[in-house]
């Protein structure tokens, strides 16, 4: 059996319920053509749609799951879990962990399960209704950084498939204004930008969360602006995945009132780190998130929302410049 420092790349998915669009997912982890091996730890939380099904299909269909020399099954209380290689591609790896309860509910970690995976040197994130389309995609991120050590990240460009309408909205990232790849820029102004085409280096372990609050997204966005603080983040001008938008989401909304919210908590999530700029940029990031959360909290015409807009100008004056 591969020992875990053999795997140069983790990947990981976590999915619920996504019957109709896993598979999308796991063929994009298997395309992915490398020089390297990679190690893609799959975690269904308990789905009741069937996913669990169509995971144990494939694995059935693409991995050699009898080769005793490699594979492996698992059972504990908590889960099931069944490792294996590609029968075509030697350097895809999966760990599927079939989990017996939902985690997400109950608020408990999966990430202990997967601990002999959890060293690999990059990591990359993929959620089981988002799919890669580039083959290369690893590939690319990790010659990138393995030639530039004072980046600690590399994302891309992304399509977004509207589920409900069948459409696709390519190239997103073309609409936004200059992308720059310092620590300042997104600082000021990280909302959302598609998890699904990340490859960072693997210094999960040094992140800080202590002090949590309920307004604070502690996810994917906290763990951008910490690795923008450890290094340049590089963006790629070439969509290498689609990010799938399935209606009201955690991050995609019908209402101004939810957009709000979500903006809200973006902006106290990197109201943290711009406590340690010099007082010019500090400036600049209260005046620029009086102007943005002021116009979201009068396009939901809700008394409650231009409230803690109000609140949270003085507060955050308050903390940038007095405290």
């Amino acid at each position: 059996m591969m020992e875990p420092q053999d795997f140069w790349v983790r990947v990981r998915c976590d999915t619920y319920n996504q019957v109709s669009f896993i598979k999308d997912t796991l063929d994009g982890f298997s395309i992915q053509e490398t020089n390297f091996p990679y190690i893609c730890t799959i975690f269904d939380d308990a789905s009741t749609d069937g996913e669990p099904d169509v995971l144990m299909n494939y694995l059935q269909q693409h991995f050699d799951v009898e080769d005793k020399s490699i594979a492996r099954k698992e059972e504990t209380e908590d889960y099931v879990l069944i490792f294996a290689r590609n029968k075509k591609n030697k350097n895809c790896f999966f760990a599927v962990f079939f989990l017996k309860y939902n985690h997400y509910s109950i608020k408990k970690d999966k990430f202990p399960y997967s601990k002999e995976w959890n060293n690999t040197k990059y990591t990359a994130l993929c959620e089981g209704d988002d799919y890669w389309i580039d083959p290369c995609k690893l590939q690319k991120q990790v010659d990138f950084l393995e030639r530039n050590p004072q980046y600690s990240m590399v994302r891309t460009n992304v399509h977004r498939f509207h589920q409900d309408k069948g459409y696709m909205e390519k190239n997103f990232f073309n609409h936004s204004k200059r992308i720059k790849d310092t620590k300042e820029f997104y600082t000021m102004h990280t909302l959302w930008l598609a998890t699904c085409t990340w490859l960072f280096r693997n210094i999960y372990n040094d992140l800080d969360y202590s002090n949590r609050s309920k307004d604070v997204f502690y996810g994917d966005i906290y763990l951008l602006l910490q690795l923008s603080q450890l290094g340049k983040v590089k963006y790629l001008e070439e969509s290498t995945a689609v990010y799938r938008i399935l209606g009201e989401s955690a991050s995609h909304f019908k209402s101004w009132k939810n957009w709000f919210y979500f903006s809200w908590r973006c902006k106290n999530t990197r109201l943290l780190f711009a406590l340690k700029y010099p007082t010019l940029f500090k400036t600049r990031f209260w005046f620029m998130e009086l102007l943005r959360v002021g116009y979201r909290a009068i396009r939901t015409f809700d008394m409650k929302c231009i409230r803690i807009a109000v609140k949270s100008v003085i507060s955050d004056f308050y903390v940038l410049f007095i405290k």
